[in-house]
């Protein structure tokens, strides 16, 4: 496998460490990616970049995040567990793949917000609090510049949306629906790929971006969540990269919208193969909406899920 920057090699040096360094040392690994992962734009790119970073088999987690738990669950293991191992009966793995953020904090606050209250957090802080926040805003000081990075690397290749979006969510949240997808992947990409602690959803995307979709012409916001949707399916992830439809609210009222109808539209249209919708049904969701996700089933895009609440 190619590793033109070194990366590999620069994260193994810090399988060994852990307790009180470990949590500094995990924001340096992820300065250091973020900071010297290569980016490009593809052809078709219309919310975000390419970065080289999934190339590298998530390195942070399988050479750093397990080597260091295996090490201290060693002081657990009996010889029971051993043999069950040994003989392939048992099969475990630490597992800090199911995470889902606060998604409503991530578009209300954008990537500005974000970093000024860890920055609040921060001078409040003491003790074992101000080293995580310490690390934490290394984080997004690194995160800072990756974003001012891949804003000019956009202009050079003449995206200037995305650079002109990318630009907007450093001083401020999305203010509308193109800026609101690129947030939801913005973020993705910093926690799932530089950080590596995996994300398992996107949310409810049709409530958190329904107040962007309000005031923006059908035919454009049809495209972005057709776009939306391939990006997504550009990660290649085959454990799938769900995101949720629907609910209800705190009094029982039904949360599908017409964004909702939408987005299932658009991923029958394009029948993506690594995405994965999540309906979240209840007594008062519409008929014709369960018939329009009954229907992508019946004709391939099928990758929905129905859950009831």
């Amino acid at each position: 496998m190619k590793d033109p920057n070194g990366l590999r090699e620069k994260v193994k040096r810090f399988i060994d460490i852990k307790g009180d360094d470990a949590l500094y040392t995990d924001a340096e690994m992820v300065e250091y990616l973020l900071d010297n992962c290569e980016i490009s734009f593809g052809e078709h790119s219309t919310f975000f970049c390419k970065t080289d970073l999934g190339d590298y088999n998530y390195p942070q987690f399988y050479e750093v995040l397990i080597p260091r738990f295996k090490k201290e669950f060693e002081y657990f293991e009996d010889e029971r567990y051993k043999a069950l191992t040994e003989t392939k009966t048992l099969g475990m793995m630490f597992d800090f793949g199911h995470t889902s953020p606060n998604w409503r904090d991530v578009i209300s606050l954008g990537f500005c917000g974000l970093k000024k209250r860890m920055d609040d957090y921060a001078e409040a802080a003491d003790g074992d609090k101000k080293r995580f926040f310490a690390a934490a805003i290394k984080q997004y000081e690194a995160a800072e510049r990756f974003i001012k990075r891949a804003a000019g690397e956009a202009k050079k290749a003449g995206k200037d949306k995305i650079a002109e979006g990318l630009s907007n969510l450093l001083v401020s949240p999305p203010q509308n629906l193109f800026e609101g997808f690129q947030m939801l992947l913005l973020y993705h990409f910093l926690q799932h790929f530089a950080e590596q602690t995996w994300i398992r959803t996107f949310g409810r995307v049709d409530q958190l971006l329904f107040g962007f979709y309000e005031n923006t012409d059908s035919g454009e916001a049809r495209e972005l969540v057709g776009a939306f949707i391939r990006e997504i399916n550009d990660h290649d992830m085959p454990e799938n990269q769900p995101f949720a439809l629907g609910g209800s609210d705190e009094c029982g009222n039904d949360l599908i919208n017409p964004l909702s109808y939408m987005i299932i539209e658009e991923y029958r249209r394009i029948n993506p193969p690594w995405v994965k919708i999540h309906v979240i049904c209840t007594e008062k969701t519409p008929k014709d909406f369960l018939l329009s996700a009954l229907d992508s089933v019946r004709h391939g895009a099928n990758s929905i899920c129905f859950f009831r609440r």
